[in-house]
């Protein structure tokens, strides 16, 4: 067996990162893998067994992995199993021209088993395969994060966009009408890629949700959550938020699959997240805690949208109300015995997420390619 795979992996993006992984897990599962990078845009200088990797031979592959946007997928017959893997964050894509592009290929891989029923209904060929992580990181003590104004409080913290408004709606809200200013629970924002009006626009939002809840008689009575933004978040600042924080908040609008959320998982912060979004091995209330969540329908004030941007779409809207049951939960588990609390989750987080090792995820796909 000999596998030709493309992909992004000279992005620096969690795409990229998540390519090379999977190449990467090829390789330790004893997959002779050859590698061919399509740039998006300048790419990174890659190093290693990944550098060694692509250098080899293309001739003699039997299968093909296409990593890559449906745009750029091309139909052979040439390979015994030509793969396409998708990981986008659109959740219907019946009106656009994707279905008849991933038709082209023998079968679909996606890290997300409501995504592979999508898939299936609109009669492309679709399996189940998660992403892959490095798991020795999570046996790395990081550099430790230090805010003062979170000191001996219980952290949910949360990774955004500033403009990423629907979940931080939702988390704010959640958040101020289940605690209050004299309990010892504290709500940190991560600010992704942060402009220089970015904690002005969150801070904003912030008051504007506190005044509707109408819980307090003025907005500076509520906590004040603590607003953190970095330009550019290196890999290992997220690392490092991952182990200071006790409760991860992925209240997203849809996505597939996250790596924020398997390396919560990892760092021993029992994370909040949607059905949709979380893997079937997370579906375990001692590793995460999930919450129901409604479609809606994708609304735009600006210009035309691409094809998969169109009213057709939705956008993943979380119960608020199973947010703070789970929040309230996990504080008074906190609460009771703190040290006990963060052993347990490092402990039980980090045999979890043994199973998207490289070495299991490689053997899977290994075995997949082979059916």
């Amino acid at each position: 067996m000999k596998v030709l795979y493309i992909g992004y992996y000279k992005e620096n993006s969690d795409w990229g990162r998540i390519t090379e992984s999977n190449i990467l897990a090829l390789d330790a599962a004893g997959v002779d893998v050859v590698c061919r990078s399509i740039n998006l845009s300048q790419p990174r200088k890659i190093s290693g067994r990944l550098a060694e990797i692509e250098q080899k031979d293309l001739s003699d592959c039997d299968f093909c992995i296409q990593h890559v946007f449906p745009d750029h997928l091309v139909g052979s017959k040439k390979f015994k199993k030509n793969v396409a893997i998708l990981g986008n964050t659109f959740t219907e894509i019946g009106h656009t021209s994707v279905p008849e592009k991933l038709q082209q290929l023998d079968e679909v891989w996606v890290p997300n088993v409501n995504m592979a029923r999508e898939l299936s209904n609109l009669k492309v060929k679709a399996r189940y395969i998660p992403f892959c992580t490095d798991t020795s990181k999570y046996k790395t003590k990081q550099k430790d994060i230090q805010i003062p104004q979170a000191v001996g409080k219980f952290k949910f913290y949360t990774m955004l966009s500033p403009d990423d408004s629907k979940a931080l709606e939702s988390i704010l809200s959640a958040f101020n009408s289940e605690f209050d200013a004299s309990e010892l629970a504290t709500l940190i924002i991560f600010l992704v890629s942060p402009r220089e009006d970015s904690n002005k626009k969150v801070r904003d939002i912030s008051e504007a949700v506190k005044a509707s809840l109408h819980l307090q008689r003025d907005v500076s009575l509520y906590p004040r959550e603590i607003i953190v933004g970095e330009p550019n978040l290196t890999q290992e600042q997220v690392y490092q938020i991952h182990q200071y924080g006790d409760s991860y908040l992925d209240i997203n609008s849809g996505h597939p699959w996250s790596s924020n959320l398997i390396d919560a998982v990892g760092f021993g912060s029992k994370p909040i997240t949607t059905k949709w979004s979380a893997p079937k091995e997370l579906d375990d209330d001692d590793i995460a805690k999930t919450i129901d969540a409604v479609f809606k329908c994708k609304k735009s004030s600006g210009g035309h949208s691409s094809e998969l941007e169109l009213g057709k779409d939705y956008f993943l809207s979380p119960c608020e109300k199973q947010i703070k049951e789970h929040m309230r939960e996990a504080y008074e588990e906190w609460l009771s015995n703190p040290v006990v609390y963060t052993q347990k989750n490092k402990s039980k987080g980090y045999q979890k997420v043994e199973e998207f090792s490289l070495k299991n995820i490689g053997a899977t796909m290994k075995e997949k390619l082979n059916d």
